[in-house]
């Protein structure tokens, strides 16, 4: 399969993988990242599973989209992590005002 076919499968993967998931998508460029990602990480599993559905694009969608719904769960859970754990102590570390909080919870938030 040649590059703009993996765009299109990983578009449509991330993009159901975040309907699935509910809450939204991220985006249409992180919706192609996450369904990309997730074909490798859904070509992965399926190969330790012993389980392939064949080589076609509905197929790839199936892997992509099966991956990309880890990689979401996975995201959310270190987005829910970083949201009741790892930012309050740096509040607490560093201060309301630091400059530097504010650049490092810009970028994760």
């Amino acid at each position: 399969m040649g590059f703009i076919p993996w765009i299109v499968v990983g578009l449509i993967a991330g993009w159901l993988a975040c309907q699935v998931m509910k809450g939204g998508g991220y985006g249409v460029l992180m919706d192609i990242i996450l369904g990309i990602l997730g074909g490798v990480l859904g070509g992965w599993v399926f190969g330790l599973l012993g389980i392939w559905p064949g080589d076609s694009i509905l197929g790839a969608i199936i892997v992509s989209f099966v991956g990309a719904i880890i990689l979401v769960a996975i995201t959310r859970l270190l987005k829910r992590a970083w949201l009741h754990f790892l930012k309050p102590r740096l509040v607490e570390s560093y201060g309301p005002s630091s400059s530097h909080l504010t650049t490092v919870s810009s970028s994760f938030v």
